[in-house]
C-alpha cells in the first residue's frame, strides 16, 4: 500500500457534516502539499439521468409515489488503484446529498493509476470504535447522529421519505419510508476500471453519480414500499439490509 500524504482528508468545512444543510457550504481550496497532487470528488444524486430534487415526488419502478427527504451515507476506504498497490485518498467520509451534488477534495500521492476502489458504509475496523473518540469534525463523532448506541455501531445509510403505493394519488405521500442500514455485513465495495495519471501539484477530478431511482430496485430484485418500508439495523432484518445495501452500491457510478 502507497504511504499516506501527511494531509489524506480535505474535507468540507467541517469534515462530519450535521443536518443543518452542510453540503452548501462552500469547498475550500486544498492547501498545497509538496509531492501531493489533488482528487477533487463531485457526488451528485440522480434519478434516472437528471439531476435529483427534493421537492419532486418521483413515481419509483413499482408506480410507488415517493419523495426522499434525506438520503445521507458513509463511504470508505476509497483509494487510487495500481495493481495490488492502492493509494487511499480517506478511511471514510461522511456525506449528506439531500440538497444535491456535494465536491470535496483530498490529497493524494501522484502517479499512473488503473482505477477506483469504493467501499459504501464505515470498515469494520472502525465500525466498533467508541464514537466520543472523534473530534466533533471527523465523520464519525457522535455529533453526526450516525451511531447506534443501542447496537454500539454506525448507520452506513439514511433513507428517509414518504410514499404512497397508489400512482393516481395527488399531494403529499401519507406514509413514511426510514431505511437505515449497518453491521458489518452490510459494507459494499466497488471497483471502477478508470486510468488516471496525477502528477505532483495537478488535480484530477472524479465523479460519482448515485441514481436514487436504483435505491428501488437492482437487476434482480426490487424493494417494495408496501412491505418494506422501514429498516433499522435488527439482526431480524438483515436480509433487507443486505438486499439494500447491494442496491446502493449497484446504483453508483463514477466517471472522470
Amino acid at each position: 500500500m502507497r504511504h499516506l500524504l501527511p494531509l489524506a482528508l480535505v474535507v468540507l468545512a467541517l469534515a462530519g457534516c450535521n443536518d443543518d444543510d452542510p453540503e452548501t457550504t462552500p469547498t475550500p481550496t486544498p492547501t498545497p502539499q509538496p509531492g501531493a497532487g489533488v482528487v477533487r470528488l463531485t457526488l451528485a444524486p440522480m434519478w434516472d439521468g437528471v439531476p435529483f430534487d427534493k421537492n419532486i415526488i418521483y413515481t419509483n419502478i413499482s408506480d410507488e409515489r415517493i419523495q426522499v427527504q434525506m438520503l445521507k451515507f458513509y463511504l470508505g476506504d476509497m483509494g487510487l488503484v495500481d495493481g495490488a498497490d492502492t493509494a487511499k485518498l480517506f478511511d471514510v467520509d461522511l456525506f449528506t446529498l439531500t440538497n444535491g451534488p456535494l465536491v470535496r477534495t483530498y490529497a493524494v500521492e501522484p502517479g499512473s493509476y488503473s482505477g477506483v476502489h469504493v467501499g459504501l458504509g464505515v470498515p469494520a475496523g472502525l465500525n466498533g470504535m467508541n464514537p466520543n473518540m472523534w473530534a466533533n469534525s471527523h465523520p464519525l463523532s457522535i455529533t453526526n447522529g450516525m451511531y447506534w448506541t443501542w447496537a454500539t455501531m454506525y448507520r452506513f445509510v439514511i433513507f428517509d421519505g414518504r410514499f404512497d403505493t397508489l400512482a393516481t394519488n395527488t399531494g403529499t405521500p401519507p406514509f413514511q419510508f426510514s431505511i437505515h442500514t449497518g453491521r458489518n455485513e452490510c459494507f459494499r465495495t466497488r471497483d471502477f476500471a478508470l486510468p488516471l495519471a496525477l502528477a505532483e501539484g495537478d488535480t484530477v477530478d472524479l465523479r460519482l453519480e448515485l441514481d436514487v431511482a436504483r435505491l428501488f430496485y437492482s437487476a434482480n430484485d426490487t424493494l417494495y414500499m408496501a412491505t418494506e418500508s422501514q429498516q433499522h439495523g435488527s439482526v431480524q432484518e438483515l436480509p433487507m439490509s443486505e438486499k439494500f445495501s447491494d442496491m446502493v452500491s449497484a446504483a453508483m457510478s463514477l466517471t472522470p
